[in-house]
């Protein structure tokens, strides 16, 4: 809360969000980066798969994709080629590797894994 006693606006918070810079990046622009790559890949994915995608983002030529179990990580990792393409196509970038992470059980945050 700002010392006004008012609650910030989604729009403030949207300006404070494009300020922050990460890796010449604003830190809004690599959430909508996440966001439409997690979106792509969970379209390119089967339903049953598409599902366990929780997030996925780029770093560098890595792509990261957050699931919530081993067993669905393993599935992800069978999968690596065609996400890789997949991933590769909507971001224009050579994406070469995949790291999959396994999300603690969900303790109700915004994206269900945080």
């Amino acid at each position: 809360m700002d010392p006004s006693g008012e609650k910030p606006t989604p729009a403030a918070l949207t300006g404070v969000l494009s300020e922050i810079q990460l890796g010449g990046s604003s830190l809004a622009a690599l959430g909508d980066h996440a966001f439409r790559l997690t979106r792509e890949l969970r379209s390119s994915l089967a339903a049953e798969l598409a599902s366990h995608c929780l997030w996925a983002a780029q770093s560098g030529e890595t792509l990261f994709v957050v699931t919530d179990s081993p067993a669905w990580a393993t599935r992800f990792r069978f999968e690596q080629g065609r996400l890789l393409a997949t991933a590769s196509t909507s971001t224009g970038s050579s994406l070469r590797q995949l790291r999959v992470v396994i999300a603690p059980p969900s303790s109700g945050g915004p994206f269900g894994f945080l």
